[in-house]
């Protein structure tokens, strides 16, 4: 009997500049925002194939594409990716994304917000 194994395919330190927030300032100038995305599936021979794996260039497209779109909340962004990198490696059990945004409006000085979601699938 084999054993899946679980592969994990990763992104990190992805950096954009953005226009996510809930007051006007940020909707304006923007800020910086790092992500990091891992996205996990059952392994259970040799993977030889792009189509037999996650490709991160797909990954870090659907990432970029939403940072795009200005959103009030970070909370809804991370769902929105992970919503989309699901829709299209549908084999994925878990995902995780972690996104942070740098120098959040706040007094005094904050070096980030952060908004972690992992999600499994069944």
């Amino acid at each position: 009997m084999k054993h899946a194994r679980m592969l994990t395919v990763g992104l990190y330190d992805m950096k954009f500049h953005a226009f996510h927030g809930v007051y006007p300032e940020e909707r304006e100038t923007g800020t910086y925002f790092i992500v990091d995305m891992e996205a996990g599936f059952e392994e259970s021979g040799q993977i030889r194939e792009l189509s037999q794996t996650i490709n991160y260039q797909v990954m870090h497209a659907v990432v970029s594409e939403k940072m795009k779109k200005p959103v009030a909340l970070i909370e809804e962004l991370a769902q929105g990716c992970v919503e989309e990198v699901y829709h299209r490696f549908p084999f994925i059990k878990t995902i995780e994304i972690r996104i942070r945004k740098m120098h959040p409006p706040l007094p005094g000085e904050v070096g980030c917000s952060q908004v972690t979601l992992k999600k499994n699938f069944a």
